[in-house]
């Protein structure tokens, strides 16, 4: 390469290089009544994906309810794009460890997936769906 194509190729590198924000570590909640069971969930956290897993619509959530005995957890899901897009199942998984963590819940959102993920304890059982 001539020395003469040296600022050049300092451009290109500089245009071409992409920045992302790493994921946003998780928030937890302290204002939150309920207290979850951080063990029992790691242990059942298959159950927790499984209803948001999946095809997610642009620009919208899905919360669901997962039963826990005496006490539940509520799930949310966001796609934050404007294409829909597939909540793989791992992905999933690896986001709500870091949640489960928080003793009252907590939101956690990735870049640049684009996830918003949402866990919060609850001291009673799911409501009925009608």
């Amino acid at each position: 390469m001539k020395l003469s194509n040296l600022p050049v190729l300092a451009i290109l590198s500089f245009t071409s290089s992409v920045v992302y924000a790493a994921d946003s570590p998780p928030r937890c909640t302290h204002v939150n009544f309920a207290t979850g069971n951080p063990k029992e969930a790691l242990n059942r956290i298959n159950d927790l994906c499984k209803p948001i897993a999946g095809l997610q619509r642009a620009s919208l959530g899905t919360t669901t309810c997962v039963d826990f005995g005496s006490f539940a957890y509520e799930v949310s899901v966001w796609n934050m794009e404007d294409v829909d897009k597939y909540l793989n199942f791992n992905v999933c998984t690896g986001f709500l460890i870091d949640l489960i963590k928080c003793p009252k819940g907590g939101v956690r959102t990735t870049y640049p997936s684009k996830w918003h993920f949402r866990l919060l304890p609850k001291n009673e059982k799911c409501l009925a769906m009608l």
